[in-house]
């Protein structure tokens, strides 16, 4: 749909340090021109592609294209676009399904360049829970108690859907050719970032020395057991949290170190 320019779609898997990479390091990478987490300028491109009906997605794709061709005439001759989203689809409403966001991004983008890093599955599953705990409107419940009502309480089973990453990676293959679709594991990038820094710039296209030399960043770190039981507490007693509020700043500084420090939570599952 656009010019000759080389286009990269990260089909970013949730849990799997893709806002590692669309912090640290994507916005760093003088080759290319980075849109996604930092630099959001397609947020209405991508909340279409995600939650579009067919008509509203027909309706508004011709205004999308002239938005995003207004910043691809200023971008570099590599462009790259990174979204969670992209890889989700299927079971909430508001969103279309995997097919459908493939096959909308393959209208757009007909020979991009599409990677994916995936990640063990129960590790992911194991670090979305944590996440879960520490998301405003849930309340603390055990690893065990979590995972078994995941099914429930993800609408068509969307949740568990995320992590059928053969089946994500087929949608695309089939649309864009086995040959554009790359596949990376979060295993390489936490114990050998060099050596998966270099794997991904070759599939970038861009130079190997310098795209490893850019420093990842961690983010969303595993809280602590006590974090997550200190923020359950506080969302079940408002009046806990102003009293944490009212304490003088050094017996709140210690407080929350203690709160972060400690063991990690129990994220064993047992049958």
């Amino acid at each position: 749909m656009f010019d000759d320019r080389k286009y990269f779609l990260h089909i970013g898997v949730i849990k799997s340090g893709t806002t590692a990479l669309q912090m640290s390091v994507f916005p760093r990478c003088d080759e290319l021109s980075y849109f996604g987490k930092l630099f959001p300028r397609l947020a209405s491109f991508i909340r279409a592609v995600n939650a579009h009906d067919e008509a509203a997605w027909a309706r508004d794709l011709p205004a999308f294209a002239e938005e995003m061709r207004l910043y691809f005439d200023l971008a570099r001759d590599k462009v790259l676009l990174s979204e969670e989203e992209f890889s989700a689809g299927g079971g909430r409403t508001d969103f279309a399904d995997r097919d459908t966001i493939a096959r909308r991004l393959h209208q757009v983008f007909p020979k991009a360049t599409i990677f994916v890093v995936v990640r063990n599955q129960l590790a992911a599953l194991q670090s979305l829970y944590c996440y879960a705990m520490v998301v405003p409107d849930d309340h603390y419940v055990p690893f065990n108690t979590w995972i078994e009502r995941l099914p429930a309480i993800s609408k068509n089973g969307r949740g568990l859907e995320l992590f059928k990453y053969a089946q994500l990676v087929d949608v695309y293959a089939n649309l864009f050719g086995k040959e554009r679709v790359k596949v990376l594991f979060y295993e390489d990038m936490a114990k050998r970032y060099d050596w998966f820094a270099r794997e991904l710039a070759s599939v970038l296209e861009v130079d190997a020395d310098a795209f490893a030399a850019i420093p990842v960043e961690r983010h969303n770190v595993r809280p602590s057991a006590r974090k997550l039981r200190a923020l359950d507490i506080s969302r079940r007693f408002s009046v806990v949290a102003r009293l944490v509020d009212r304490l003088p700043r050094k017996v709140a500084e210690q407080l929350y170190t203690w709160i972060e420090g400690g063991a990690a939570p129990d994220v064993t599952y047992t049958v």
